[in-house]
Formats: C-alpha cells, structure tokens, sequence
C-alpha cells in the first residue's frame, strides 16, 4: 500500500516536472519537490516508528503469554495438589468412619462381656453359697482342713 502511494507520487512529481519545465516556474517546482521530499521523509520515519511499535507490541504480547502458561502451569499445578488433598480427606474420612464403627462394635463387645462376667460372678457366689451351705459342719479336730479350703473360696468368689 505504502509502495502504491509512493508511485502515485513519483508520477506526480514527474508530471509537475514537465508542467513546470514547459511553463518556466522553477522555483514552484522547487518548493514542490521540497514539500515532496519532507513528506517523504516524515512517512519514512512513520513507518519506521510504526514498526518499532509493532516490534515492542509482539515482545510485550510474548512476556504477556509466557506469564499467562506460567501462571496455567501453576494453577494446574495448584489444582492437582487440591485434589490429591481432597482424595486424601475423603480417605481419612472413611477410614474415621470404619475406625468408628469398630471402636462402637468394640465398645458393645465390651460391655456384654463386662455383663457376662457379672453372671459368671453371680453364677459363682451363688455356687459358692450353695458350697457352702452343702458342707457339713465339722469337727473341731478338722479345723485345719477347714483353713485350708477358705482360700481356695475366696478364689471362686473372685
């Protein structure tokens, strides 16, 4: 486009010169070509302006872009992170929830057989009374064996 517009004025410029040339206006053919020529010089440094601004725009889009997949890459990788958390607690939360349930099926064993010792205990003092009561008083002479089977009851009774 830039070159079409610089023919076009090439042509002009040529044209004035023939203009001129036969009508004798040289100086107004001067101050043409030096209008001409400042034009030209001032669309030459545009267009070098513009490319430097084309220039830095591509560089800054550049940074902007490798800031944008690093700031991807961490927020991938922050995301990760939170789902191997999430998976984490999820496991802890399950594994809670069994430790749970045993400690209450534990806890329930227990207690039956906190409630069966008692009537085992029962069970037992009443034998030992019936023992007791079963055993013929005896003579005095026989009261060392007597001493001697106290404690085997109170074995029993505990």
């Amino acid at each position: 486009m830039m070159n079409e517009q610089m023919q076009e004025m090439e042509e002009v410029s040529k044209e004035l010169l023939k203009l001129l040339a036969a009508g004798g206006a040289g100086n107004l053919l001067k101050r043409s070509l030096d209008k001409q020529e400042k034009m030209f010089d001032k669309l030459l440094d545009t267009q070098l302006t513009a490319a430097q601004l084309v220039k830095d725009l591509l560089a800054t889009e550049e940074k902007v872009a490798q800031k944008l997949l690093a700031g991807e890459e961490e927020m991938q990788t922050s995301l990760q992170k939170v789902l191997a958390m999430e998976e984490a607690l999820q496991r802890a939360s399950e594994e809670d929830t069994s430790l749970r349930a045993d400690s209450s099926a534990l806890r329930r064993e227990l207690e039956e057989l906190r409630a069966e010792l008692g009537r085992l205990q029962d069970d037992m003092e009443d034998n030992t009374g019936m023992v007791n009561s079963a055993i013929p008083s005896w003579p005095s002479h026989c009261s060392a064996h007597q001493h001697r089977q106290q404690p085997a009851l109170q074995v029993l009774r505990q």
